[in-house]
This record gives C-alpha cells, structure tokens and sequence, in this order.
C-alpha cells in the first residue's frame, strides 16, 4: 500500500495512507469542475485556450466541466510534459496542473490549501521547519474538525490525527514528506544536487558509503538552499500560488475582459512539478 511519509532526521515518522492523497487529488479536481458548472461544450473560450487533446476528452464525456477537470488533472505534472492551455490577452501558455492547484488555493480553506499543497509536492520533499510544526498541526485538526479532512472514507483509515501528533511533538528539527511510490528522504537526487555529481554509480556508491545522519544533513541542506518554496510556513500560506498564479477563474475571465489581469497577486510561483523518476541499479 502506498503512502505519504513525515519524517525527522532523528529517524521518526509518521504515515499517511496513500489513499489519503487520492482524496486530495480527488478534492482538487472537483473543485476545477465546480467552478465550471456553468460551462458548455461549443463555448467558445474553451476552443481557443484549451489544445485538441482536451477537446477530445470532452467528446468521451458527457458532463463538459467533469471531462475539463479530469483533463487539467491529468496533463502538467511532469518537468517535460509540455501541455498547456493558452491564454489570449497576454499571448501566453500555462500548466494545467498548476491551473489546477491555484484554482484550489483561491478557492479554498487552510485545510483545502493542505491538501492541494499535499497533492502536488509531497513527491518532490515538501517541509515544515520546527518553529512552524504546531502551526501546521493546527491546520490539521481544523480541518478534521471541519470534517474536511475526514478520517475514514469507507475503505481505508486517514491519520490525520497522528500527523497533528507528530508536528507537535517537537519544535527543534524540520519534517519532510516523501511519496513511497517516488524517491524516498533522504533523497539521492537532492544529494547529488548539493554536491554537483552526476546521477551515477560513483555517486551511488558516495552515497551508500554516507551515515543516515550524513544523508539527511546533506538532502535538507540542499532543500534549505533551495529558493523556499517547498517550504510551508505562514508567512506566504495564504497568497502562495503555483508556476505563475493562474487558476480557472482567471483564465475564463480574461477571455471576456482580456485587460484584467490574469495573474493571481502573490510573489511566489511555487513547485509542483514531478522530475521522472531515477531509477537506481
């Protein structure tokens, strides 16, 4: 079974049953779509900013806002997918998937923002640094109080609880998530980054040879480097957007009014894209 991890460098954790992050990807997508309720096959800002690809989904369906959705859902994820939707006022292209996720930033509460951040960068080593861990935690348990973040779907059980637990248990070190279908933390890829070797077996071997202590403290120092937008901290919580800051409403909107801005207002333009995968022999 999969499932999302939170860990600490002193070796604990804490898992979140994979399901869980279906019901995020799940929760997403059916936002996008409520936000397109209204929308009809032949309208006409549909033919111009989305590709064939999406048109041809939506002759598979026959509810053109649920065809829409599980399209943005699906396309943008990975660095070198190239699809976009297309934007007439400022001539540009943007992610669907980020598209996707900004429409449920905006749209949404701290808990519909968790797991829309929990979506789309648990593969990719989002963290929380210690000073900020009962903050989080605290957005947990609104959200399963809120019933947002539900602790039981019929078919599996969501720890949510245990995920408040455990941010709270400590404020001295940060905790990592990790995807088990994805690369584990601490991450070889991140490593390697830190220290500028190729992914290859001499830095597989350089890696092996390394403490658990070494290998965290040099993946975290690369993720700490980074420029902070795997990071979740309240200072930029509630205006933190994805690849550009566009969501649906804004992309439908410019069509008819193409002198309003479509840009989200917020400085960050926050990772979500997935790297391929390493395999490592």
């Amino acid at each position: 079974m999969s499932y999302v991890a939170f860990s600490t460098r002193n070796h604990s954790l804490v898992l979140l049953s994979g399901s869980a992050r279906h019901y995020a990807e799940s929760v997403t997508r059916e936002i996008l779509r409520g936000a397109l309720s209204d929308v009809r096959k032949d309208d006409g800002w549909l033919k111009l900013a989305l590709p064939d690809s999406a048109h041809a989904e939506l002759f598979k369906r026959h509810d053109p806002a649920d065809a829409i959705a599980f399209w943005f859902s699906r396309h943008g994820l990975r660095e070198n997918d190239d699809v976009s939707v297309y934007s007439r006022g400022d001539d540009k292209r943007h992610s669907p998937w980020s598209v996707l996720l900004n429409t449920a930033m905006v749209a949404g509460s701290d808990a519909i923002k968790f797991l829309a951040r929990l979506h789309a960068q648990c593969e990719i080593h989002a963290w929380v640094d210690g000073q900020n861990r009962k903050w989080l935690a605290a957005i947990v348990r609104e959200g399963v109080s809120a019933g947002i973040l539900r602790k039981w779907n019929g078919n599996a059980t969501y720890e949510w609880e245990e995920v408040a637990d455990f941010l709270e248990t400590d404020d001295s070190e940060p905790v990592v998530m990790h995807y088990s279908v994805s690369d584990s933390f601490p991450s070889w890829r991140l490593a390697c980054r830190r220290v500028g070797w190729p992914l290859d077996e001499v830095s597989e071997h350089w890696w092996d040879e390394l403490s658990p202590e070494q290998r965290w403290d040099c993946a975290m120092s690369e993720l700490r480097k980074g420029d902070g937008q795997l990071e979740w901290k309240p200072e930029n919580w509630h205006n933190y957007t994805f690849e550009g800051g566009v969501n649906i409403y804004r992309l439908r909107n410019h069509y008819f009014h193409p002198t309003d801005p479509i840009v989200q207002a917020g400085p960050f333009g926050g990772h979500s894209r997935t790297p391929e995968p390493t395999p490592r022999s």
